[in-house]
């Protein structure tokens, strides 16, 4: 597994700093470890083996000091720098996540859905700060300080030098050993937050539903098994963290001791002379301390490298934009040949042929998971199919939609979602979005249609369920369109209100609108022009 991701590092200007600052901490933390050594030996020696007095060792003492000081303060300052150079980092990012998002986030909405989204911009991005404050400098630390010393320690006793050069290498092999299984648990635990979360906001979203056919409560109960699940994967981490810092201090003690039994050995034999010994003892734990800290820390870097991946299969997501340049005219009819798509870790969805005609209120129907929102995200656009093609026909004869310009296309579709969102602002501000010419009179007739009247476009959109399905409605009417595409239009509204939205929609179809909705509901159904029925049918 790769400690370091380049491209979190290309991506953001600031990360020169943190490399930077990371390099300059290190080298003077090296000299500053090496430099305590020699005072301390210098100091218990003349104490204990010359029998100096308080007077003589002042200056000694005071130099100990200062150097222990500056080692403090290098540290210190390493730390603030990185961890302000690292927000940073983190806000550069989070900035490149949101461009991404705000130029298409339908499509990517799309692709790996509004929670996962969610999760990335968030828990993501937040995982990446142990990672860039602690790993990423203990690497350079680790780097510097074992070569420095372990040469130091060489240069003073040979044997001492050997058994540092087989020693260490073992603590890097055990915490390779142990971090496979690290990346992998992390993996699975990020899996099962991001089921989680998705399977939390899905619930959310569905709840007014569930609550009419009385299966909340049943939910709970699935709640609580995927949680269980996410509290295993985070405690088997856990086991793992702690068994490798175990491993690696077992190792890292094994070792300084090989060193002190050598080195006491030979002292009792008068062979070595006491201040050598002395200062390879001191530093012998130094050698081991940055790599043991490093292998110990391998989960922020797991955790940050998994939370990377998924940050930048978002931020490099290739959109599946046309480059058609084809304008389209007056649609008289949208017609697909049988269409294949795939999701990751799902089945391949099979769409079989059909057209949706103008003044016609077109109904997709059938259960879920079998490819309705799907088809609908074809026909916009939005997400392109393995195989098959979908044409327009206008007066000058047909246009296959991948030769079509996509930005025109768009413009002439009015889209309500089956979980319509609205940004922070006021009911005017919203309307503004996707109707910028709109005149506040034109605003209150068309909430008037959808039975909104009265409502004031001042103040921010603090409505029910039903009234923000009925809001969104009335910005897909307000909007200037040729297709209008609604999913589950009527879900959460009361019988008057689902009339008046049928009503609404045939007026549309009367006014040579093609209308394409998705519902079950039984007066759509029997309101519906054309009723298209999907299958579950696996490729």
């Amino acid at each position: 597994m790769k400690f370091l991701d380049p491209r979190l590092f290309r991506i953001s200007r600031s990360s020169r700093g943190l490399i930077f600052v990371a390099v300059i901490s290190a080298i003077f933390i090296t000299f500053a470890t090496i430099a305590q050594a020699f005072l301390l030996a210098e100091l218990i020696t003349a104490a204990f083996q010359r029998d100096l007095q308080l007077p003589d060792l002042k200056e000694t003492l005071y130099l100990l000091i200062a150097v222990f000081a500056a080692r403090v303060l290098f540290t210190y300052i390493g730390e603030r720098f990185t961890s302000q150079i690292s927000h940073r980092i983190r806000v550069e990012l989070r900035q490149a996540l949101f461009n991404k998002i705000l130029s298409h986030g339908a499509e990517l909405n799309v692709r790996f859905g509004p929670a996962h989204i969610s999760l990335i911009s968030t828990r993501a991005i937040a995982n990446l700060e142990p990672y860039f404050t602690r790993f990423v400098p203990q690497i350079f630390i680790a780097l510097s300080v074992p070569l420095v010393v372990g040469l130091t320690i060489a240069y003073l006793d040979l044997t001492s030098g050997l058994i540092v050069l087989f020693t260490v290498p073992l603590i890097p092999l055990f915490g390779v050993l142990i971090g496979k299984y690290t990346s992998e648990a992390m993996r699975k635990r990020w899996r099962t937050l991001g089921i989680l979360s998705g399977y939390v906001l899905d619930l959310l979203s569905g709840l007014t539903t569930l609550k009419l056919f009385g299966r909340d409560k049943a939910q709970g109960e699935k709640i609580s098994e995927v949680g269980d699940r996410y509290r295993i994967e985070t405690m088997r981490v856990l086991k793992i963290s702690f068994l490798t810092s175990l491993a690696l201090e077992i190792v890292a003690t094994l070792s300084v001791a090989l060193i002190a039994v050598a080195i006491g050995l030979r002292l009792v034999d008068g062979e070595f002379e006491l201040w050598r010994g002395l200062v390879i003892l001191i530093l012998a734990p130094e050698v081991y301390w940055p790599i043991r800290n490093l292998s110990a820390q391998f989960h922020a870097s797991a955790d940050g490298m998994q939370s990377a991946k998924d940050l930048f299969k978002v931020i490099d997501f290739e959109t599946p934009r046309h480059a058609g340049t084809q304008k389209v005219g007056v649609i008289e009819k949208i017609s697909w040949t049988p269409i294949s798509i795939s999701y990751p870790d799902r089945e391949a969805l099979t769409l079989p042929a059909g057209e949706f005609k103008r003044c016609a209120l077109n109904l997709i129907v059938g259960p879920s998971g079998v490819g309705k929102t799907s088809l609908i995200n074809i026909l916009m656009g939005l997400n392109k199919p393995n195989s098959g093609s979908v044409r327009i026909t206008d007066e000058f004869g047909h246009h296959v939609l991948n030769d079509v310009d996509i930005n025109d296309w768009l413009t002439k579709i009015s889209w309500v979602p089956q979980d319509p969102h609205f940004p922070s602002g006021t009911i005017q501000e919203f309307f503004n979005l996707s109707s910028p010419e709109a005149s506040n009179q034109e605003i209150s007739r068309v909430l008037q249609r959808v039975g909104l009247s009265g409502i004031n476009l001042d103040k921010p959109a603090a409505l029910s369920v039903g009234q923000k399905r009925r809001l969104a409605i009335a910005r897909a009417l307000l909007h200037p369109h040729q297709v209008l595409i609604m999913d589950e239009p009527s879900a959460a509204l009361d019988p008057e209100s689902e009339a008046l939205i049928i009503e609404i929609v045939k007026s549309q179809t009367a006014a040579g609108k093609i209308v394409i909705a998705i519902s079950h509901r039984a007066e759509f159904i029997a309101a519906a022009d054309v009723v298209f029925a999907l299958e579950r049918v696996s490729s």
